[in-house]
């Protein structure tokens, strides 16, 4: 599985405006299938939900809701011993094992911040890329 973080807001990273970077949509795509599995109109605090779910995921099996931002919907994320699921609405849209969907979200995220940080360096210092690369960290540290 390759996961790709897709926004229309890089362009944000270049003007004066790049503060807002993290408040643009975003769309978490997977790039072998072509479809995409997850949006948000909030892309710095959905993408850190979905890494505080799968930390969570690595203690327990359960079940987690993740808001929709930008929508009344929620994202039902559901881990049964090595296993994921992702539903919206009751429609599943990821059903995969577990340990290849978090390296492949690690991988994912760990190319969207590599970008950012190189398309401009300042927003490295806003606290959701920080929050973003505390996660990899973890996930670094782990496995």
């Amino acid at each position: 599985m390759k996961i790709e973080f897709i926004s229309n807001a890089f362009e944000h990273l270049k003007t004066a405006y790049y503060e807002d970077f993290f408040f643009q949509d975003v769309e978490v795509r997977d790039l072998e299938n072509d479809r995409v599995l997850l949006t948000s109109d909030f892309q710095g605090k959905f993408l850190q939900l979905i890494w505080d779910v799968l930390i969570e995921f690595e203690s327990q099996n359960t079940v987690k809701k993740v808001k929709q931002y930008g929508k009344k919907n929620f994202y039902l994320f559901e881990r049964v011993d090595n296993h994921i699921c992702i539903e919206l609405n009751g429609e599943r849209f990821v059903d995969e094992d577990y340990a290849i969907f978090h390296e492949a979200y690690y991988e994912a995220t760990k190319h969207y911040l590599q970008f950012i940080r190189r398309e401009n360096p300042r927003v490295a210092l806003q606290e959701s890329f920080q929050q973003l690369a505390a996660s990899c960290s973890y996930f670094e540290r782990r496995f």
